[in-house]
């Protein structure tokens, strides 16, 4: 929805996938969206601990995922995917930050997003109100003043 321009566009998740250039399908966009590492297979080929945080690398059919955490909270704090194509040079960074624990689960509220190959693309998305295992509803009308695109 574009407020200034009064204009709405309806995207599929394919639009997705042409926009960054990922392989990414809806499973993977609720990863995205709740935290869950993306694209990381049991292929773990490497790993390193330093106190209570282990760096782990594993790779799977599309990338080579590096991943850091604290083992004694359970925090990622970043996510590093690689294309297993070199020739691509396709690479995606995600951090997480400012956790917060409600019912029992950790949340990171904060996370930043970087895809680049050719070009490059930054999200930033920040959870204002989080819920678990609750019904929601999330009526969406169209201002009859907007025009589809």
């Amino acid at each position: 929805m574009d407020k200034l321009e009064k204009t709405i566009s309806r995207r599929s998740i394919a639009s997705l996938q042409e926009l960054t250039n990922l392989p990414v399908d809806f499973s993977a966009l609720q990863d995205i969206i709740i935290g869950n590492p993306v694209y990381f297979t049991e292929n773990i080929v490497s790993y390193k601990t330093d106190g209570s945080q282990v760096t782990a690398t594993s790779i799977g059919p599309y990338f080579k995922h590096l991943i850091d955490m604290d083992t004694t909270s359970g925090k990622i704090n970043y996510s590093k995917l690689d294309d297993v194509e070199a020739s691509r040079n396709r690479t995606c960074f995600i951090a997480f930050s400012d956790y917060i624990t409600q019912q029992n689960k950790l949340f990171s509220t904060r996370r930043e997003i970087t895809v680049a190959e050719k070009s490059k693309l930054s999200v930033k998305i920040e959870y204002k109100q989080i819920a678990f295992g609750e019904t929601l509803s999330f009526p969406f009308n169209i201002p009859k003043s907007y025009k589809v695109k």
